[in-house]
This record gives C-alpha cells, sequence and structure tokens, in this order.
C-alpha cells in the first residue's frame, strides 16, 4: 500500500483549484478566498485587484515589484526584479499574496489514488494511497467527517468546535497515535461564518525512538486577525501577522519568516513588513508598498549637511504629491547608536503653519513623526511645484562615536488626502557624516559592508569580524556563518541564478544578484 504526503498551495503560489466532484466522492470542496476589505467572500481569480506593490529593503533600495492588471474580467500579474537602475521583467520573483481558506475536509479517488486533504492556513495536504485499498468514512449529523479508516493500520480521528471548525486530526498507526494537527481561530465563528480566520496550523509527528513529540514536516503557521464591520452589515477580517516555523534538527519549531501587515484608512492594505529568523528574533529585512491604481509620489531628504565638532546635524524631508492637499502624515526616524534626536530643533517649515508637530519615542533608537491640522485648513502643494520642505530633522551625536558615515534611515512614511486615501512612501536612508577636527588618535573605518558574486560563490567585504546570514527572497535562510574583517567568500555556498539578501549582525541588508 503506497502512502504519500502532498503540500499544495504555499505562501509563494497561487494556484486556482476549481472542479466538480465526480459520482462517489465523499468529500466538499475547497475554496480559496482573500479576506477582503469589502466584507466579500470572492473568488479566487476575482480576488485580484488593479495595483502594484513596489518591494525594497530596509535601505530603501528597490528589490522587486508586481503590477496586477484587469481586461474586462479577466486579470494578470507581471513580476519584475530591479537591476542596473530599471526593471526587468521577470517570473522567477516571488509575490507574497496571504489567502485564507473555507471548506472541510474531503475524501476522494483521482488518477489511481485515494485522497485525504486537509486545510491549512494557506493551502491544503494530501495524504495518499493506492486507490485499490478500502475505507471507511464516518460522518456526524451536521456532515462532518469524524472518522476515516483506511486498510488495516490507519485510522484518522476528527474534532470539530460548535462552529464546525476543524480543531484537530489525530492518525493512529496500528493502534499509536503517530501524527496529530491542531487547529485553532481568534474570530467568533457565528459572526464569521464566512472566513475561517485560521489563527493556528501544527503538524507534529511522534518519535518513536525519542518518545515525544517533534515538529513535523509541514510548516507551523500563526496567524493574527482583526475583525472589519460594514454599514451594510458585512462582516470580515483583516490580516494582521502571519508567521511561519519549521523543524530544526532537534525536532523543535524555530521561527522561518513572518510578515505583518498595515492598513489605511479605507482598509486597504498599505504596507507589508517582511522579517526572517535571526539571532534567535525576528528580524525585518524589507517591505512591500501597496500602491492604488499605479500612482506613486515621492519623499526626499535636503539640506545634509557634515556634522563637524559642535556634534549636532540635521536634514530636511522633501515631498512631492499630486494636486491635492495633505490632510495628515507620519513617518519613523531611526538614529544610529549614539545619536540623538534634538527635539528642541525638530520642526515643521513654515509652509506647514496650519500643522502640528507631534514626536514619540519608540524602541531601537526611534521616533515617530505625526502631522496633524491645526483646523480644516491644510497646507496644498500645486502639481506644477517640484516638491517643498514638510520638516527639519535635528540631531545631536556622543562624542565617543567615532568620524565616518552613518546611515539614518526615514521609513513607515504615510499621508492621507482629505478624501481618506492613504498614499504610503518607500523609506529613504539619509548618510550622516560625521567629519571632527583635531582626532588625531581615533582609528577610522568609514568603509561600507558589500557583497556581489562571482561564478556562483558569494563575497562579503566587512570592516570587522561579524556573522553573516544569506536568504532567498521568499525568506528561506540558505546560509549562515561567521566572517572576518575583510574580503572573504561564502566557502561551500553555491547559488542557482537569482536574487539574494545578506544580512549581516550589525543590522546592515545587502540584496546580491547571482548570475
Amino acid at each position: 500500500m503506497k502512502r504519500i504526503f502532498t503540500v499544495f498551495l504555499s505562501v509563494w503560489a497561487v494556484i486556482a483549484f476549481v472542479s466538480a466532484p465526480a459520482a462517489g466522492q465523499e468529500y466538499v470542496e475547497l475554496k480559496a478566498v482573500e479576506s477582503s476589505a469589502s466584507g466579500q467572500n470572492a473568488e479566487l481569480r476575482a480576488a485580484v485587484a488593479t495595483d502594484s506593490t513596489i518591494t525594497c529593503n530596509l535601505n530603501g533600495d528597490r528589490v522587486y515589484k508586481t503590477v496586477r492588471m484587469q481586461d474586462g474580467d479577466l486579470y494578470s500579474e507581471k513580476r519584475f526584479r530591479w537591476e542596473n537602475n530599471r526593471w526587468i521583467e521577470d517570473e522567477s520573483v516571488p509575490s507574497v499574496i496571504l489567502w485564507t481558506y473555507t471548506g472541510k475536509l474531503r475524501v476522494q479517488i483521482e488518477e489511481g489514488e485515494l485522497r485525504f486533504t486537509f486545510p491549512s492556513i494557506d493551502g491544503w495536504m494530501t495524504v495518499s494511497w493506492d486507490s485499490t485499498v478500502e475505507y471507511t468514512a464516518v460522518k456526524d449529523n451536521r456532515g462532518n467527517l469524524t472518522s476515516l479508516k483506511v486498510g488495516k493500520n490507519d485510522l484518522f480521528n476528527i474534532q470539530y468546535d460548535e462552529f464546525d471548525r476543524l480543531v484537530s486530526i489525530d492518525e493512529y498507526f496500528n493502534g499509536t497515535k503517530s501524527i496529530q494537527v491542531r487547529y485553532a481561530y481568534d474570530l467568533d465563528g457565528r459572526k464569521y461564518a464566512g472566513d475561517l480566520c485560521m489563527s493556528l496550523f501544527e503538524y507534529e509527528e511522534w518519535d518513536y525512538e525519542k518518545q515525544t513529540w517533534r515538529a513535523g514536516r509541514f510548516r507551523r503557521k500563526v496567524r493574527k486577525h482583526a475583525p472589519v464591520d460594514y454599514p451594510d452589515g458585512g462582516v470580515s477580517s483583516r490580516i494582521l501577522t502571519h508567521e511561519e516555523y519549521v523543524a530544526d534538527a532537534s525536532g523543535k519549531w524555530v521561527g522561518d519568516k513572518k510578515y505583518d501587515m498595515a492598513y489605511d484608512s479605507n482598509g486597504k492594505r498599505s504596507i507589508m513588513y517582511h522579517y526572517v529568523w535571526y539571532g534567535n528574533r525576528w528580524t525585518q529585512i524589507q517591505y512591500t508598498v501597496y500602491y492604488p491604481n499605479s500612482y506613486t509620489s515621492s519623499v526626499t531628504p535636503g539640506n545634509n549637511n557634515p556634522v563637524g565638532n559642535t556634534d549636532k546635524g540635521g536634514f530636511d524631508i522633501r515631498i512631492t504629491l499630486p494636486a491635492d492637499s495633505i490632510a495628515a502624515g507620519s513617518f519613523v526616524v531611526r538614529l544610529p547608536d549614539g545619536f540623538s534626536l534634538d527635539k528642541d530643533n525638530s520642526a515643521l517649515t513654515t509652509g506647514f503653519n496650519d500643522f502640528v508637530l507631534g514626536i514619540t519615542k519608540q524602541e531601537d533608537n526611534s521616533w515617530l513623526f505625526t502631522v496633524k491640522p491645526k483646523d480644516t485648513r491644510s497646507a496644498a502643494l500645486l502639481s506644477g511645484e517640484a516638491g517643498k520642505t514638510l520638516a527639519h530633522v535635528a540631531y545631536t551625536v556622543d562624542g565617543e562615536v567615532k568620524r565616518g558615515t552613518y546611515d539614518i534611515t526615514v521609513h513607515s512614511i504615510q499621508f492621507e488626502t482629505p478624501g481618506g486615501e492613504s498614499i504610503v512612501e518607500p523609506a529613504i536612508t539619509v548618510p550622516a557624516r560625521l567629519n571632527r577636527w583635531g582626532v588625531a588618535s581615533e582609528v577610522i573605518d568609514v568603509s561600507p559592508s558589500q557583497a556581489w558574486s562571482h561564478n556562483g560563490l558569494i563575497h562579503v567585504h566587512s570592516g570587522r569580524p561579524q556573522q553573516v546570514a544569506v536568504y532567498s527572497l521568499s525568506g528561506a535562510k540558505l546560509y549562515e556563518g561567521h566572517v572576518q574583517a575583510g574580503t572573504a567568500a561564502l566557502s561551500g555556498l553555491r547559488l542557482p541564478k537569482g536574487l539574494y539578501i545578506i544580512i549581516l549582525a550589525d543590522g546592515e541588508s545587502l540584496k546580491v544578484p547571482v548570475d
């Protein structure tokens, strides 16, 4: 009796699965739907919106983008990677679309196999046997499959909650429980009957040698939702975060990748933050910005002068927006270690006298700047203007910080128009050049870390010894090791053609194309 495990549909691939049940098949078909901001469950094809996304690394450098288009009732998607200062169409670039699945278990005979399929958070899993095997399926009075016996050895017991949502699947092989699958939900099943809002999928296997449960071959997936209510009575949910864990060598679950979602005031996705598990914590490697239609604007730094012996510095933030006003805005400034924000000298410019600036301290030496109107008036920027200065950011530098160039990051940049539309901008990097005089004994190392590829090998140049990790664009860790100061190739790592992300222990991230 042949037995095969199959994983259908991952978070990096989107497939339409539509079929009609054949005679004698005892299953209810799974449907793929998106947690739509409109409150309506849409078919997979119809859920694709006409918009574009741009993914950037933490330095604000573009990595890849997707463009979704509609032609009548037909939808298509093109994917591009950023190379040599231009977009190059590339179908190998991943597209992150987080789907929510509704439906029940299914048992069917197809292509010479008996298949038992059960849902995950973003797909479904299948166990297969030869179609000649005998099986018995038992359902409760509500039509839920509660027991499946296959041949003489395999028995599956299935449990549901009061809303007919899956709670557990336990497989017994020769009378001993060998696999357990667990589900959880974080929204009321009665109110959100059309949306599973699954918050946990966990697959564990029994280790006969160690007599303990260990992480299974399928990923552990955790998700959090937020409810959305609409005036017409419709309900739906928003995905706030999606985490995935894999099994390590000891059989424990360890983090792999994570996505956090942010939404604008209209309930549309605005930013998705990408993380990987590095150094026993979630480390952000890049983010994706969602643009309505094909519109993008720009935010740039200005008046960025070197810091001298006064240990004081600052720069301006300039904006270019369409021919309507700003209703509100916000951005986050992340300063390097040894830098401190000078709140007293940070201010909006004279062009924004109708607004008030709020500054709030956050973690990681970051500061949230909020721009809110004093009244119903706002500062208008006509479409013919090249741009104007929004704010001045001032900072001071600790006397122990060595001369060199340090990166200040401005991210989470978002503006709202009076009509309620949210405009989200990619992060920008502002180089802070620290040029003190009269410190002859100071050792200067201003060379930035670099990474490149040659003959399939990744080479890294670092100013000091540190850990380095290599990730694919999907977030999979391909390498982790230690490099000395200077230039070295990452031994034992040969990569196929594609774009890769290099993470250094000092927090710097680099993207490297391999030809």
